[in-house]
């Protein structure tokens, strides 16, 4: 039975999407190029700042032109990351069926602290988790197995004995690493062509309310 639960952030507790997107066409507002359709975008949203950028700015090939983009992009979302940012439907009452139960839950996301802190104050959740690993915190992220050994010892648990929930297979990879059990979110967006299924996880959770079942159907 698992005595913590772990979350990833973007994607899996709130969709950041929008927002993200969003500042994106900012950024290419002031560089004098055209917004582009929220459809073409919104798949780099997963795989982080760089990816959001090249959808925008593939014809980039200096590296040093490119990062003073996606650090242009950084300081963009952060005035954005308030705007729209919610919790995946039904994943509140979930989590605090979760809480009542007495056993701790928290956050582990590659988002840098500076991004990561401001978003969870907005959303009411920064006084009840109980443990929070970003991506700068350690000199490793995800798919490294660090972050999440470090955040079960940190409450004082065995990976083995926590359970992490995330949306992409790099999130898997680092359970395995970690020899934590994983469950996918699946309620999230997928690229197409990539199938959660086959990402060797512990279950998929294909809406919030079925979380707590799935957690506790493994055993």
């Amino acid at each position: 039975m698992s005595k913590a639960l772990l979350i990833d952030l973007d994607g899996t507790l709130i969709d950041t999407a929008i927002d993200l997107v969003e500042s994106l066409q900012i950024l290419l507002a002031r560089h004098g190029r055209e917004r582009i359709d929220y459809s073409l975008a919104r798949p780099a949203v997963p795989n982080g700042s760089a990816a959001i950028v090249k959808v925008g700015f593939s014809d980039i090939e200096d590296a040093d032109e490119f990062e003073k983009l996606r650090l242009e992009l950084l300081e963009i979302y952060q005035q954005q990351l308030t705007q729209n940012p919610d919790l995946f439907e039904g994943l509140d009452e979930v989590l605090q069926a979760w809480e009542a139960t007495g056993k701790p839950w928290g956050i582990v996301t590659n988002k840098p602290r500076f991004l990561t802190e401001p978003l969870l104050q907005h959303a009411g959740i920064n006084k009840r988790i109980k443990i929070l690993v970003c991506g700068d915190d350690l000199a490793q992220r995800k798919p490294h197995p660090l972050p999440l050994t470090h955040a079960a010892e940190q409450l004082g648990l065995a990976p083995q004995d926590c359970i992490y929930l995330g949306d992409d297979q790099r999130d898997v990879v680092a359970c395995r690493a970690a020899q934590m059990p994983v469950l996918v979110a699946a309620y999230d967006y997928i690229p197409a062509g990539e199938s959660p299924a086959d990402w060797n996880a512990d279950g998929l959770v294909e809406h919030p309310s079925e979380l707590l079942e799935k957690i506790n159907s493994i055993v």
